[in-house]
């Protein structure tokens, strides 16, 4: 049996930027995927993304503009399963720096604290952890931004997709998930996603996670550096500390109070635990930023209730659930106070 893993300290000092950027190298592997030039430029236009920028991999690109990219190729190229395709075709290399102190490191739960801890180098405004639990590790990611919807999928298959890739260049062979969890309702071609991950994929869920047993990721990298690793990391501080800095609490508190009414557990206290602050720190920084707990918790599940909604096949009740409502009606009086619209009037609204 493998030692107890340790759990990554949270580290609310990583910031999120207020724009949200990733790297170029992120979409590499839609140039070949997209087989027709003028498609691929067409494609580039209509996200407001030049390609001449997008092979200088370490151009940081709007993330905004990127899950627009998603979504357009999807669309254009009619593969449902884009991001999951497109996911495929990362390797450790594509992340630079970061790829090559995963390589490095001793084994496979290690490489991945080290994605953990500095993914915000390769991409700014999403959250990923990596959280033991009994005999399995979930590997969690999600967008910070709730307001964000169009690409939310794609990217969410594409990242899901990249982190088994990256398993798989660590183990130097396929190693298979024990389950996979999708925030997203189930897509018409979920057979792909059987035929990918080889293990139960559940939609709907309040999280998009791999979940692995420990025993696949205490395996040893084949052909790390130890040396060379420590190299690595010491080039990485210096790059991370002159990097610019823009804290963005009430991305992180969104994102977290978004993953506690999904799960049904929305409390104050365990939000301090998990982002590592005071509750006193935790009120003070919110008000520097002219807000509040109870506010964010209101705007968080407005944002939420958008992005449900403008999915016909939840009903409101599943809606109401996943807010965290006692009831659908409960839900309906919330909206109408807070938007002066129904259920069915917010969905038509938005539904576009």
């Amino acid at each position: 049996m493998p030692p107890d893993l340790p759990t990554p300290t949270p580290d609310i000092r990583a910031p999120i930027k207020i724009f949200p950027t990733i790297r170029a190298t992120a979409v590499l592997g839609l140039f070949e995927l997209v087989e027709s030039t003028k498609q691929l430029d067409f494609i580039f236009r209509k996200s407001g993304i030049n390609p001449r920028q997008v092979r200088d991999r370490q151009q940081e690109i709007p993330l905004s503009n990127f899950l627009l990219l998603l979504a357009n190729a999807a669309q254009s190229t009619n593969d449902g399963a884009f991001g999951l395709h497109l996911g495929l075709r990362s390797q450790l290399p594509d992340l630079g720096l970061l790829g090559y102190i995963m390589l490095n490191s001793p084994n496979v739960y290690e490489a991945l604290r080290q994605m953990t801890r500095y993914y915000n180098y390769h991409q700014r405004g999403a959250e990923i952890s990596l959280e033991p639990s009994g005999d399995t590790v979930h590997l969690v990611y999600g967008l910070s931004s709730q307001t964000e919807h169009l690409g939310r999928r794609e990217d969410a298959e594409m990242s899901l997709a990249s982190y088994f890739s990256f398993v798989k260049d660590l183990v130097g062979m396929p190693t298979f998930p024990a389950e996979v969890l999708f925030e997203h309702p189930e897509p018409p071609y979920s057979g792909e996603h059987i035929r990918l991950f080889r293990c139960p994929v559940r939609f709907c869920r309040p999280e998009n996670a791999l979940i692995y047993k420990k025993t696949s990721l205490f395996r040893p990298v084949a052909r790390a550096d130890h040396e060379l690793l420590k190299v690595l990391l010491d080039y990485m501080a210096q790059l991370v500390s002159e990097r610019p800095r823009d804290e963005d609490m009430v991305g992180h508190v969104q994102y977290h109070v978004a993953r506690m009414l999904r799960n049904g557990n929305l409390d104050f206290d365990r939000l301090t635990t998990v982002l590592g602050v005071s509750s006193r720190t935790l009120r003070r920084r919110l008000a520097l930023e002219g807000t509040s707990f109870r506010e964010l918790v209101t705007r968080t599940r407005l944002e939420l209730a958008r992005d449900y909604l403008t999915h016909p096949s939840m009903t409101v009740t599943e809606v109401a659930y996943l807010l965290g409502y006692a009831s659908s009606s409960a839900f309906s009086r919330a909206l109408r106070k807070l938007t002066g619209m129904t259920p069915r009037e917010f969905r038509q609204k938005f539904d576009h």
